[in-house]
């Protein structure tokens, strides 16, 4: 709808010459005029609808948008609780003076994992020489798979020859 409005000017002409119903013309007119006000009162009311809406509809998404903050700011301070409580829990259960004792303990499992690493090492050694024997086998096996093929060939080969020849 255009944001100004425009005044609309009626002009009658009197023709004398025949008999004109003055009354059933200013009818007419204030017919037109009511129309022209009732379309004007519709559109009006559509806009201030429709601008309305649209307001309602950014202050909905505003809305959504501070609950989603609140409830995400809600969840943070929830976490935060646990894991302070878990972090108090942890603080009880370490004696104070063992704090200082810990190097020993660290070397202990430091040791423990070299000797982990040392069998790990040793069983490593004695797979590679498992892997080489079986490396080996494998290889006898296929001398001796690729020497009966090539006997079966061979074979072959004379039976035809000899098939042909008798």
């Amino acid at each position: 709808m255009k944001n100004h409005l425009c005044d609309t000017s009626i002009t009658v002409k009197m023709d004398d010459s025949r008999d004109l119903d003055v009354a059933s013309i200013c009818r007419s007119i204030k017919c037109w005029y009511q129309d022209i006000a009732r379309r004007g009162k519709v559109e009006g009311k559509a806009l201030y609808k429709n601008k309305k809406d649209k307001s309602l509809r950014e202050s909905l998404s505003e809305l959504k948008y501070s609950c989603t903050i609140w409830f995400q700011v809600r969840l943070l301070e929830q976490q935060n609780k646990v894991l302070t409580t878990k972090w108090d829990l942890l603080q009880q259960c370490i004696v104070p003076g063992t704090r200082r004792n810990l190097e020993p303990l660290y070397e202990s499992f430091i040791c423990n994992l070299k000797k982990q690493l040392e069998h790990l090492l040793c069983d490593r050694d004695k797979l590679m020489c498992e892997e080489k024997a079986a490396n080996h086998l494998v290889d006898e096996f296929k001398c001796k798979y690729e020497e009966q093929i090539n006997r079966r060939t061979a074979a072959e080969n004379e039976f035809v020859v000899l098939k042909k020849a008798y």
